[in-house]
């Protein structure tokens, strides 16, 4: 009796290990047809054909490719959560929505990692008017001071104690800044593109207005020509400048020396 329970036992676990491979073999086999009629799909998608020719005109530059956190179809659905996700994603679920978003020179969207990392420090320690005194202040204008000191090292690497950081509301308020104080004169060109912010465009008054010649250019290689020729132009006004009065202190200092001959 003992004998023919073994038998039995061991027949189903045979007939229970077949069918468990079985069962395997055909999940396996479902899924990679799955992947196969998924990327025949996305292969014909027009989208996927234009995102190829899109990228291979914009190069290895473009995506942020090099940076720590890689390129941007990696992470942009997890960090920009709003927006339609890459073109190499799945359809979006029912009901799920994006949008595209084309104004990143007006305002950039905040990523879903900096927003907690924000939300994070303010609710550990105290930040709060940095002109104003106490620890709240004082946490507050030293990370004004990091700030600064991490972008003047970002653009302006050895020579950063050479130059400032002036905080601004953003690009229009920077931009009035330097129209309004910059010292404009008769020598000074005021060159842009064509096509560029508009509070570029509002610059042309204060600089026309203290005597600046004011330039659009449509491509960037027209735009260095007239940089090239505005620059030769100050530098040749600048040198008849010292010449005409070192031309004038000759002939006076001539007349002198006549007169105390007579």
């Amino acid at each position: 009796k003992l004998s023919g329970d073994r038998h039995k036992i061991e027949t189903s676990a045979r007939y229970m290990q077949t069918l468990t491979v079985a069962v395997v073999i055909g999940v396996v086999i479902v899924v990679v047809a799955g992947r196969r009629r998924l990327t025949r799909r996305r292969a014909a998608s027009p989208r996927l054909v234009r995102k190829a020719a899109f990228l291979a005109r914009a190069g290895s530059s473009y995506g942020y490719a090099a940076s720590a956190a890689g390129h941007i179809d990696s992470w942009r659905s997890r960090e920009l959560p709003v927006l339609v996700r890459p073109a190499e994603a799945q359809r979006c679920a029912d009901g799920e929505q994006g949008i595209v978003y084309l104004d990143h020179a007006g305002a950039a969207l905040p990523l879903a990692s900096q927003l907690r990392a924000v939300a994070e420090d303010c609710t550990t320690r105290p930040l709060g008017n940095p002109h104003s005194a106490g620890p709240a202040a004082g946490a507050a204008s030293a990370e004004l001071d990091r700030a600064r000191s991490l972008v003047l090292a970002h653009f302006c690497g050895s020579h950063a104690p050479d130059w400032e950081v002036i905080w601004t509301a953003g690009a229009t308020a920077s931009l009035r800044l330097v129209a309004e104080h910059f010292q404009f004169c008769g020598r000074s060109a005021l060159l842009m593109p064509s096509a560029c912010h508009t509070s570029v465009l509002g610059m042309r008054g204060p600089a026309s207005g203290r005597g600046a010649t004011c330039r659009c250019a449509d491509r960037p290689g027209d735009l260095l020509r007239l940089a090239a020729q505005a620059t030769e132009a100050a530098e040749a006004e600048a040198a008849e400048a010292e010449v005409e009065p070192a031309a004038g202190s000759e002939a006076a200092a001539g007349a002198g020396a006549e007169a105390e001959a007579r």
